[in-house]
């Protein structure tokens, strides 16, 4: 695949919701390739057991979808770009229908609608109960193999190539050839996910590193809101299982929280119980574990009918059954994990980065829906709607721009890939720094000798060969994990799911502002 002749009008890097769905939205007659380091089954999105929100029952509307959404980010919501999401939400879902994707349906055979935290109505569609990523993604997938759409895995990106303040192309790393090599088009699209594995106890797959930041970041691009990091309230916490998050449709279905006394505790520190915002939920669960000497609390939905759990959520029941969980009959024991960066690469509302020619998409990206915390059930929805607008944007921008440069002086390289990583003590360092001091409760003292500590790592693998994907990708995690350190100590207030304890309050005056972060600018 290597060499000159490698040419597209547009290059898809990431094969979640987001890359897929732009994939299959530009217009056709545009040469588009979708790249991806992983398997095309793997990610978030494929994950994802949460669902859709969009305001289709009775009693909702698109503008309560926005005020809810703008209630939970906390003052730092972009209005424009949340109005777009909510007033598209309808129609994306009948586009999902019509390819396919079957939603579930009460008895009646209309939508069924759930209700998660921070939102005031049942609006949220599930598919296959609590496996409505994989449902929708199976959907996406089919018809990106039906179209013959290229797909090429195992390929991780290296590097964004630019010239003139134009992104021309992208340098990879071929997994399978073991050869690095540029891949040279028009417009590129970052759908890269999120940043979950720079924390040790997360629910992200291990592919979210934030690869597609950390490349934009070395070319030029601009980051903001790098210090709201999500932390999901509910994830099992067992000695054998690995993390798996336990949906917040549980809690909108009546689950209650209970601590290890068995007490049930969150309606003491908020008037919305376990529906409050999950930045909310998280520090309460934190406190209460504290509290009770304890690293973990319990999720209870054994109050509800049999039926309705194994039917709702069939996933989730046979995964802690494989661990002596039946959470028809018993508590499941859980704490909060990294779930989702709110932050990204910085986007104007059509997707268009700071550097011409490059987009990005999805988790990847900062477009301010989400402000200083993402609503449960929006994610997907964003991947959606934008990657709809984007694909526009693209196929419009292929056509009034002439043919592609190719630049001649990037030559193919072949590079060996090994299975030990020459990076591993480094990046369990990192992902434990991140935990104890820029996780859920962050404070100044911590956080300037986190950043100290991030410094001496990146020193120390400056000039380490890299063996693997997974050496890159700790490289890529080290620089980041730098910039959300340093947004969280310039940021003196607490904000959504940014909780300082030496500055424990919102402050409007002087924080209700974007923080912006460009290499080579202080």
């Amino acid at each position: 695949m290597s060499g000159l002749n490698n040419v597209w009008d547009v290059i898809i890097v990431g094969s979640g919701i987001a890359g897929l769905y732009t994939a299959l939205n530009v217009r056709e007659g545009v040469k588009v390739l979708v790249v991806t380091k992983g398997d095309i089954r793997e990610s978030n999105s494929y994950n994802a057991q949460g669902g859709i929100a969009a305001a289709i029952g009775e009693d909702d509307s698109p503008d309560i979808h926005f005020q809810d959404t703008i209630r939970a980010g906390d003052g730092l919501c972009n209005p424009d770009a949340v109005k777009i999401l909510v007033y598209n939400a309808p129609s994306i879902v009948e586009d999902l229908i019509r390819l396919g994707v079957e939603f579930d349906r009460d008895e009646n055979g209309r939508l069924d609608l759930g209700r998660e935290g921070a939102h005031s109505r049942r609006r949220v569609l599930h598919s296959r109960g609590d496996s409505t990523g994989k449902a929708i993604m199976d959907v996406l997938i089919r018809h990106t193999l039906e179209r013959e759409i290229p797909v090429r895995d195992q390929v991780m990106v290296v590097d964004l190539i630019v010239e003139d303040g134009i992104c021309k192309g992208i340098l990879v790393w071929d997994g399978r050839e073991e050869e690095i090599y540029p891949i040279f088009s028009k417009a590129i699209i970052l759908a890269t996910g999120g940043i979950g594995q720079i924390y040790p106890f997360t629910t992200n797959p291990a592919v979210a590193c934030g690869d597609g930041l950390a490349i934009a970041y070395n070319a030029g691009a601009e980051l903001c809101d790098m210090e709201f990091v999500q932390f999901h309230p509910t994830v099992l916490k067992h000695p054998s299982a690995p993390p798996l998050l336990i949906t917040e449709s549980i809690r909108g279905e009546g689950g209650v929280l209970r601590n290890i006394n068995g007490e049930r505790f969150v309606p003491k520190y908020h008037e919305m119980g376990e529906l409050a915002p999950r930045d909310v939920v998280s520090r309460i669960i934190m406190d209460e574990m504290e509290r009770t000497n304890s690293d973990y609390v319990y999720l209870d939905i054994t109050h509800l009918p049999k039926d309705f759990i194994l039917s709702h959520f069939p996933m989730i029941y046979s995964e802690c059954l494989k661990y002596g969980i039946d959470i028809t009959r018993d508590y499941i024991p859980v704490a909060p994990g990294a779930h989702y960066m709110m932050g990204g690469i910085r986007t104007n509302l059509r997707g268009e980065t700071s550097i011409k020619g490059l987009y990005a998409c999805g988790e990847c990206a900062g477009t301010g829906i989400h402000g200083a915390n993402r609503m449960a059930s929006n994610s997907l929805l964003e991947g959606l709607v934008f990657g709809k607008i984007i694909a526009q944007e693209v196929s419009n921008y292929v056509f009034n721009n002439g043919d592609i440069e190719v630049i001649r002086g990037i030559k193919a390289l072949d590079k060996k890939i090994y299975k030990d990583e020459a990076l591993g003590e480094f990046r369990y360092r990192m992902q434990s720094l991140m935990w104890k001091y820029c996780g859920i409760r962050r404070e100044e003292k911590g956080l300037r000798f986190l950043i100290e500590e991030l410094e001496k790592i990146q020193t120390e693998v400056m000039d380490v060969p890299v063996n693997n994907f997974k050496d890159v990708e700790t490289k890529n995690m080290l620089l980041l994990a730098k910039l959300i350190a340093e947004s969280a100590l310039e940021r003196k207030e607490s904000r959504g799911a940014h909780f300082r304890i030496d500055y424990p309050y919102r402050d409007d005056i002087y924080w209700q502002k974007h923080i912006i972060k460009k290499k080579g600018r202080l």
